[in-house]
């Protein structure tokens, strides 16, 4: 999976998956809507003017409590109104993309096939 840096997201080295992705229209929309957003946090800013490209294609997805803070907001106000059984369970824990698996292994002696000719009296070439 790629990896963003500021600025900019780069794909792992070899990875064409994921190249191929980030040249994709809406991965580079969300890019945008990103750095608008790093821009008007850096400078202090309490508004940004974002694009609207990606956010017009997610925003209908979105569900509030999805966000794991908004989450514990809802859980702490049940807590508060006396409702815990209206408590949402928390979201699992992001976990890292797997890493490339190697493997090792030992070789052994090389293995040595008869080699099968119209001499050989077997009939077969083991």
């Amino acid at each position: 999976m790629p990896r963003r840096e500021r600025g900019d997201w780069k794909a792992p080295p070899g990875d064409k998956l994921a190249a191929a992705f980030l040249e994709k229209q809406e991965v580079m929309d969300c890019h945008d809507l990103i750095d608008a957003v790093d821009d008007a946090v850096a400078l202090g800013e309490d508004e940004a003017m974002l694009p609207v490209a990606f956010l017009a294609r997610v925003i209908p997805d979105l569900d509030p409590l999805d966000y794991p803070h908004l989450r514990e907001l809802w859980n702490q106000l049940c807590d508060e109104q006396g409702a815990p059984e209206r408590k949402l369970a928390p979201l699992p824990k992001r976990q890292p993309p797997p890493k490339a698996v190697e493997h090792s292994f030992k070789v052994g002696k090389p293995i040595h096939y008869k080699q099968h000719s119209d001499e050989s009296e077997e009939g077969g070439p083991f």
